[in-house]
């Protein structure tokens, strides 16, 4: 278990003091698959090192299991570290080392006997698909083939925590999904608690179980995935997933003005994505739906949405259709020219 409180961090430039963090808060419990977005600058990586104390925080406290990381000297942080793995955006490999002695080398700096090490090494080799290539040299390997070397190498050490910064940036779509698929396995095999540092909101929704998002070193919105892809609060997150939530056409204009007709966004989740909502809607309150567009995507095996519909009648008639969804508790957005 991760706890977080009042953690700010601040650097001093020759341009004088600059926040990387604002009083940030999270939980995070053991086993979860943890995700952080934010837009480059935003505070995301800063915090990742600051919770294996690569960076010391000027305010707050990280606790790791009810202790304190902040407050640990020299030695009791090392043995800390231990516990806790690193993949980084582009592997940080050994160049002149083969595989084997990439994921080995945690193992040699904490005196592991050579017999442990061979069989830790090997397990790993196994774990992450690459016995065929031990003996091989990174400049040898795909980028997705150094990544899965990084991610052996993480855990080496059987961690507790894995943290993960932006792994799968710098790799094509096609194998990002295996690296996802990987971690995700190796999280439901062993239990271990996955932080991931992102701009990708892909990978959040293919690997995450819940998600902070930081903007402006500050955090803005947390919680679950599927809470946050049904119902996005901010501004940022709604920039993130521009692509899921359905948005009007360029060309379409609300007519603010128009009593006879609204153009709602209607946002749904899980079986009321299966639900006749609009037909029920049309029969009852003797209204025309038109759907402009949409969009429906599996996230966590629950279906996640949105429907942009155009509803004209009478004025009482649509009133009392947009009163009926609400009901229905679906969220529902009066759409505006300024709507995402």
């Amino acid at each position: 278990m991760i706890d977080i409180i009042d953690v700010s961090k601040k650097f001093t430039t020759a341009d004088g003091e600059v926040t990387a963090l604002n009083n940030i808060n999270l939980h995070i419990d053991d086993g979860d698959i943890f995700g952080i977005i934010g837009l480059s600058g935003a505070g995301k990586s800063t915090l990742l090192r600051c919770i294996n104390r690569l960076e010391d925080v000027t305010d707050g406290s990280i606790l790791i299991n009810g202790i304190d990381i902040t407050k640990l000297n020299k030695s009791s942080l090392r043995e800390t570290r231990k516990k806790i793995g690193m993949i980084f955006q582009h592997f940080n490999l050994l160049m002149n080392s083969t595989v084997y002695e990439n994921i080995a080398f945690p193992l040699k700096i904490s005196s592991i006997s050579d017999q442990d090490i061979k069989k830790r090494v090997t397990e790993l080799l196994e774990v992450v698909e690459l016995t065929d290539k031990k003996d091989a040299y990174p400049s040898q390997l795909s980028g997705g083939q150094k990544q899965r070397v990084g991610i052996a190498r993480a855990l080496a050490n059987n961690p507790d925590i894995i943290l993960s910064d932006e792994a799968t940036s710098a790799l094509d779509p096609t194998t990002t999904e295996s690296i996802l698929k990987l971690l995700k396995n190796i999280n439901k095999e062993y239990g271990i608690t996955i932080i991931v540092v992102t701009h990708e909101m892909s990978v959040i929704k293919d690997l995450c179980d819940k998600v902070a998002v930081i903007e402006n070193n500050v955090v803005v919105e947390q919680g679950r995935v599927i809470d946050l892809f049904s119902n996005p609060k901010t501004k940022t997150s709604k920039r993130f997933l521009k692509d899921t939530v359905a948005k009007l056409p360029e060309g379409i204009l609300v007519n603010d003005n128009n009593p006879n007709e609204a153009i709602v966004r209607v946002s749904f989740l899980g079986e009321d994505a299966n639900k006749p909502f609009i037909s029920q809607m049309v029969k009852k309150f003797d209204v025309d739906a038109n759907i402009i567009t949409g969009n429906i995507e599996n996230i966590q095996h629950m279906q996640v949405g949105s429907l942009i519909i155009k509803i004209t009648g009478s004025k009482e008639n649509v009133a009392s259709a947009l009163d009926y969804l609400e009901r229905r508790n679906l969220k529902i957005e009066v759409m505006k020219n300024d709507n995402i």
